[in-house]
């Protein structure tokens, strides 16, 4: 009796600790659900409407609730979010077959004035992934792992204007994007002119407001070398020059 207790506490503190584990540390290998798109961007001059589709992955009936929080100081220490007011999920919660999948409309209210505003549309199915685990000391636990998938949504401001300052010294490339929009560095190689040698270039997404600094990649800490970047839509080439 007492050895059944003990498993049946155990279980239920690990499925709890796993369970707020993965809402922080999220791992899409698990997830009962997938998206098809993880990153939205709803620009001025378009229609502020776009769907997501959620599928069930699961061998499992699942009931879904969709969820949008926005996002302050993004990608800066101060960050934080609270519930969304200006953007709408339809529907907001719904089931799933095994295999289904559901197309889920989001809906901008309006578009801000001066700065892009940030989301996470997180979707959260209410049947946990069971498996069984042995502990150190031979019990055996079987834990159920809740995991919610997420989007990231960015809606520009109605003018949006592009700022990214950049600075190098010698060891490292300095950044502030001081414009409304965010900039996105393209994970790419950067070669010589007969591509013998690449080195591989970080991607980032910067907000903005937002400071980031990099060291500066190896084998180019002596060379002027480029990165493609994109905002609002276009593509252009940063340069970053010997300082």
């Amino acid at each position: 009796m007492f050895k059944e207790s003990r498993k049946k506490y155990l279980s239920l503190y690990t499925a709890l600790a796993l369970g707020i584990l993965v809402l922080f540390h999220p791992a899409p290998a698990m997830a009962n659900i997938a998206l098809d798109k993880v990153v939205l961007t709803f620009a001025p001059d378009e229609r502020p409407v776009q769907n997501i589709t959620v599928t069930n992955h699961s061998d499992k009936p699942t009931k879904v609730t969709g969820t949008a929080f926005k996002i302050t100081n993004s990608g800066q220490p101060t960050e934080s979010e609270a519930p969304a007011q200006d953007i709408a999920l339809a529907p907001k919660a719904f089931e799933l077959e095994p295999g289904q999948s559901r197309m889920v409309r989001l809906v901008v209210r309006d578009f801000p004035e001066n700065m892009e505003d940030i989301y996470r549309v997180r979707f959260k199915p209410d049947t946990p992934e069971y498996r069984t685990q042995e502990t150190d000391s031979g019990t055996s636990v079987k834990i159920g792992v809740i995991m919610s998938m997420g989007a990231l949504v960015m809606v520009q401001p109605k003018v949006p204007q592009q700022n990214l300052i950049v600075t190098r010294d010698a060891t490292q490339l300095h950044y502030h994007n001081q414009g409304n929009t965010t900039v996105q560095l393209q994970r790419e190689d950067f070669c010589n002119q007969d591509r013998s040698v690449c080195v591989p270039l970080e991607g980032k997404r910067i907000y903005p407001g937002m400071k980031w600094d990099l060291d500066i990649p190896k084998g180019l800490e002596n060379t002027a070398f480029t990165q493609t970047i994109l905002v609002n839509g276009n593509y252009s080439t940063l340069a970053y020059p010997l300082p």
